[in-house]
């Protein structure tokens, strides 16, 4: 890796700031040296909701990650949320001469001569990700590095982050003696890192449903074909029970959130109890499953609309994947929007021991991003040192 044996890492969830300080070891296990979460008011409609507050929230995740690592953290890869990430897809192709061996040099041209979104006023240029490449014959692959072809194409996802999310965290980071080393689509992290290789050739659509914002994405190879974020997430939910049951306390609400199973066929009478301080409050089961699939209606509703607009073709009987830790955990859920869309919903989570749950998907995706990235640095570093030392690197 760089110059360190770990990996640090910042992730902004809508209405949570994860730091993780870490490193892959193999088999998709993790070890986590240390970690820092903190809940702060999040995101909205490409805005932070006090931005004023932001450099706290931010200081105090690095802080406690720093505390239970025992590291320093020095330098940081930052996860860009959906909601403050552009996509934008590109295809071409050029010539190879002479049929030759295809190069490094020759993928990198082909990127950068499909790039004409470098100069785009309100994002920032973070990075591309390759979809498939095509040789002769229109042969697909995913490496073309070695392979001899008269031609050379592809087709590519661009990534942007909104100026809005960027100029924010370069001023928190600047003058700290901290250097933020890449920003990362965590859309694009937590898609490579969820979904097998083979899963992603046949694609797959993702939605990612979190406390205030849904991130809906048609993945597809090494990168992404569509993405949408929607201002709509779990606490959405909550607020209808709280607001329509007249609920004392918006944190009874999340819990009676999470008692409610629309998996149940309930009686008249049946009804969901809260215990709290001795006392015992009940709501009617039938109703709060209706004021539940009514809004989960609207997340069916923004699927659709996603998909509407989207120019690229996909199967039909297209698996959807729901993660997140916005309704994910209510049961009957996912049945809900299969029935709806006429479509299958599987839960997906990090392939990961004690981490396999949604609400880790994007943080552990960025984590093992950046790893890949920093893996990748220390290869080419290696390769330059074997050249300037005559092809040994131990010289």
């Amino acid at each position: 890796m760089a110059k360190s044996n770990y990996i640090s890492i910042i992730d902004f969830g809508s209405s949570k700031i994860t730091v993780l300080v870490g490193e892959k070891l193999k088999d998709n296990v993790f070890n986590i040296l240390g970690s820092g979460e903190i809940e702060y008011d999040g995101f909205y409609q490409g805005k932070f909701i006090e931005p004023n507050k932001l450099k706290s929230s931010v200081y105090s995740a690095i802080a406690l990650a720093e505390d239970s690592s025992g590291i320093s953290i020095e330098e940081i890869h930052v996860g860009v949320p959906g909601e403050f990430t552009s996509l934008k897809c590109a295809e071409g192709s050029i010539a190879i001469p002479a049929k030759a061996k295809i190069k490094d040099e020759d993928v990198n041209k082909l990127i950068n001569r499909l790039n004409t979104f470098k100069d785009i006023d309100e994002y920032k240029y973070i990075c591309c990700s390759p979809i498939y490449f095509t040789l002769d014959d229109n042969v697909k692959v995913i490496n073309p590095v070695g392979r001899t072809s008269q031609k050379l194409g592809g087709i590519f996802s661009y990534f942007l982050a909104n100026k809005n999310f960027v100029l924010p965290i370069d001023n928190l980071f600047a003058g700290t003696g901290r250097r933020i080393l890449s920003y990362i689509p965590s859309v694009l992290a937590e898609a490579l890192f969820l979904f097998e290789p083979k899963v992603r050739d046949q694609y797959a659509i993702l939605m990612d449903v979190g406390y205030l914002t849904t991130n809906i994405m048609l993945v597809r190879g090494e990168g992404l074909l569509h993405l949408k974020s929607y201002s709509l997430g779990g606490a959405h939910i909550t607020t209808d029970l709280f607001q329509i049951l007249e609920i004392n306390n918006f944190k009874d609400a999340e819990l009676l959130k999470r008692r409610i199973d629309l998996n149940l066929q309930p009686e008249d009478n049946d009804t969901y109890d809260l215990r709290k301080q001795g006392e015992i409050k009940s709501f009617n089961m039938k109703f709060c499953n209706r004021i539940v699939t009514a809004r989960l209606g609207d997340f069916v509703k923004i699927l659709e609309k996603a998909f509407s607009e989207c120019q690229y073709d996909f199967p039909e009987d297209i698996v959807i994947y729901l993660t997140g830790n916005g309704i994910s955990h209510i049961r009957g859920a996912k049945e809900y929007l299969s029935e709806k869309l006429g479509v299958e919903v599987k839960l997906v989570l990090p392939p990961v021991p004690q981490l396999n749950k949604p609400q880790f998907s994007s943080s552990i995706g960025v984590l093992n991003y950046a790893v890949k990235k920093e893996i990748k640095k220390a290869n080419i570093l290696d390769k330059i040192m074997s050249i300037f030392n005559g092809g040994n690197k131990n010289d």
